[in-house]
């Protein structure tokens, strides 16, 4: 499925992102932009991205570059499909992995069910040797204990290796030379807690390594796959925080993928709303099963760490928070008669009721069709019709069984669906200190647009913006992403002892700066850099990142004050908390490094204008909204021109996605996006 200008014009830069049902392929020529949607591959996501980007490039011989938002260092952690993987450390912390963080998630659970460990038992080995937290040597390495590792590990059909040593972020040689030689004498992959994640706190820098080495296996299978498949002078792939590098590092460092398909929402998003003229956006992702949302102000925000599956992973991330509401998730009634929406969801496979293919439970999707805000014969652009009268029965068998209407049980799942997502805005705005109503909601995902002006609405928003080709803007997004690499070093000083050292805090940079050259291999003059700060109270067990325009020696004789940071953490850290402790002291805990090289597009949309332009093509329709029924403008987006507007009550259709406008709320198609302001009383 296409939505396309035809043209015979060597395609520049593709964007790819691989969902549950769909591989959305966006491609930029010249500046022109072109969408096009094949069926997924599950059991080789590689497939349907070479036949999708054949497709596409038909007609032309080149392809300079693909950008590739994957979901496989995740399925495999998922589904527990990754290798079988040995641990590696000092010996007496063995059991690491299984003792976690002695928190309880559930406070008042007696029966609390935990994920098990990547590697545990007989799958953990310790090596004689011990450094402590300053660096300094207690016990030297002990080669014979190396050696019996290797043997066992041999014998025991690894088919990779995490090696995670105390204190490896203080002092890495021991960790170095255990590492050497298990690379010489194994023929299988090993992660390096000095190389994956160098940094404090035990039990997240092991999890981390062994995420890394218990996907890299299976990525790295997947990524020569993928190389084979696609005639193109460069892949990359899309990072958990939103930058993009080259195929190598990606196999090298698989763990840094893990949240890749959203991130890419992010940063399309992002990018939309700058195209506009609007810098503070939160971002609102709306797919099948479920829905995340983050916060921008003025660029996207990185989270320290992240969690996925119950397993820590201590690398920079697109700070994403996710809820199980989606266009599929079922609505049902819990014991009490209480209205519920998901967790559960239809899938793809069966999917929704009104998508025909035997699917019997109602969900979000089918109460947008019994109420007319999805147009049956406008869906996906009219190449898949949809089953008005089954969305009806299953929705009106679950408003018997509530004793409501079948319009009032419609609304009432909307109503929950949108009740779990205003929770999860407030989660990453009220909470972390930020006013709604300071942001711009974008919407987006298949079902996003159809929601975001209901949310806005709860939150006190004045704009929602829906970009262009909504429910391909993961997609899209990868190709605004930047060529990036993060690194990270711990400090655990006093802020006063680092500053009155200035000397040794410009080496600390500059081995940042090594280690991230090292792994782009290019000079440190192709990119910007930024730093951020890690810092936090004395005593306090996590810390807050504060950007620090600190000099970076990227040929270690850069002069230049490094000023404190003290005042702007005191000011973040009374956002976030409400106070600030002028009697205690200021630690910083690390530094953070980005290393960006800007890319050089794709700039504004322009997309083929395909239908007919204006008014004159718009029909009415009877559309249910939270306040009742209404009749309803509906147009196509694509007679939509720049500086068109359309108030509400309105539906706006299109290939990937609808738009819903409520009345109180007027539309302007603006550089190719659609700009939803509420109107003044």
């Amino acid at each position: 499925m296409t939505m396309a200008d035809d043209t015979d014009e060597p395609v520049d830069e593709i964007g790819v992102d691989t969902g549950g049902t769909f591989t959305d392929v966006v491609t930029r020529d010249d500046g022109s932009l072109r969408v096009h949607k094949r069926l997924s591959t599950p059991d080789d996501p590689s497939r349907a991205i070479g036949e999708g980007v054949a497709e596409v490039t038909a007609a032309t011989e080149r392809l300079q570059r693909l950008i590739h938002g994957t979901t496989v260092a995740t399925n495999a952690l998922l589904e527990r499909d990754g290798a079988h993987l040995a641990l590696v450390t000092t010996a007496g912390f063995e059991d690491l992995l299984s003792l976690r963080r002695q928190d309880r998630p559930s406070l008042y659970d007696l029966d609390i069910s935990r994920t098990p460990p990547l590697c545990e038992g007989e799958a953990c080995f310790g090596i004689r040797e011990r450094i402590s937290p300053d660096g300094e040597v207690l016990t030297e390495l002990d080669a014979s204990s190396v050696g019996a590792t290797v043997q066992a590990i041999r014998q025991g059909d690894f088919g990779a290796v995490a090696v995670c040593l105390l204190h490896a972020y203080a002092n890495d040689d021991h960790e170095r030379r255990v590492v050497e030689t298990l690379r010489e004498q194994l023929d299988i992959p090993v992660s390096a807690s000095h190389e994956v994640a160098k940094v404090f706190r035990e039990y997240e820098r092991a999890s981390t390594t062994a995420v890394n080495g218990y996907v890299a296996p299976t990525m790295e299978r997947y990524l020569r796959r993928l190389e084979s498949r696609v005639d193109c002078d460069d892949i990359q792939i899309l990072q958990s925080s939103g930058g993009r590098v080259g195929i190598d590092l990606a196999s090298r460092f698989p763990v840094h993928t893990v949240l890749s398909g959203p991130a890419g929402g992010v940063v399309g998003a992002r990018a939309a709303a700058g195209q506009v003229g609007v810098d503070d956006v939160m971002t609102l992702d709306m797919g099948g099963t479920s829905t995340d949302v983050s916060l921008c102000r003025g660029d996207v925000s990185l989270s320290q760490s992240a969690t996925i599956d119950d397993l820590p992973i201590q690398v920079p991330a697109i700070d994403i928070h996710t809820v199980g509401a989606g266009g599929g998730s079922i609505g049902h009634l819990d014991s009490g008669g209480g209205l519920r929406v998901g967790p559960e969801s239809a899938g793809a496979d069966p999917g929704p009721v009104c998508y025909g293919r035997g699917g019997t439970r109602p969900t979000v999707t089918d109460a947008h069709v019994v109420l007319g805000r999805l147009r049956a014969d406008a869906f996906l652009g009219g190449d898949m019709a949809l089953d008005v009268e089954a969305a009806k029965r299953a929705i009106g068998e679950l408003a018997e069984d509530a004793g409501l209407t079948e319009r009032e049980a419609a609304r009432g799942i909307l109503e929950v669906a949108d009740a779990k997502m205003t929770r999860a805005l407030k989660v990453i705005s009220l909470e972390q200190g930020h006013d709604p109503r300071d942001f711009s909601l974008v919407a987006f995902g298949g079902a996003g647009a159809l929601h975001g002006c209901r949310l806005a609405d709860r939150l006190g928003m004045r704009r929602v913006i829906v970009p262009i080709n909504p429910g391909v803007l993961s997609a899209w997004g990868m190709l605004h992403a930047d060529f990036q690499r993060l690194v990270q070093g711990s400090v655990l000083a006093p802020v006063d002892d680092v500053l009155a050292r200035p000397e040794d805090l410009r080496d600390h940079l500059a081995e940042l700066v090594d280690e991230a050259v090292g792994d782009l291999d290019t000079s440190a003059e192709a990119f910007d850099w930024e730093v951020v700060a890690q810092l936090r109270y004395e005593g306090q067990s996590y810390e807050v990142d504060v950007p620090v325009d600190w000099p970076v020696a990227v040929d270690r004789e850069v002069d230049g004050p490094f000023e404190d940071p003290s005042d702007d953490f005191e000011r973040a850290h009374e956002r976030l908390y409400g106070y600030r402790a002028e009697d205690r002291s200021i630690e910083l805990v690390g530094l953070r490094l980005k290393a960006t090289r800007p890319r050089s597009g794709p700039g504004g949309p322009r997309t083929a204008d395909d239908g007919e332009s204006g008014p004159s093509s718009w029909s009415e329709a009877t559309v249910g909204f939270a306040d009742g029924d209404h009749r309803a403008t509906v147009a196509a987006r694509s007679s939509l021109t720049s500086g068109v507007t359309l108030s509400g009550p309105a539906v706006v259709t299109e290939y990937s996605a609808t738009t819903v406008i409520p009345l109180g709320w007027r539309a302007e198609h603006r550089d190719g996006h659609l700009v939803i302001d509420r109107e003044e009383p």
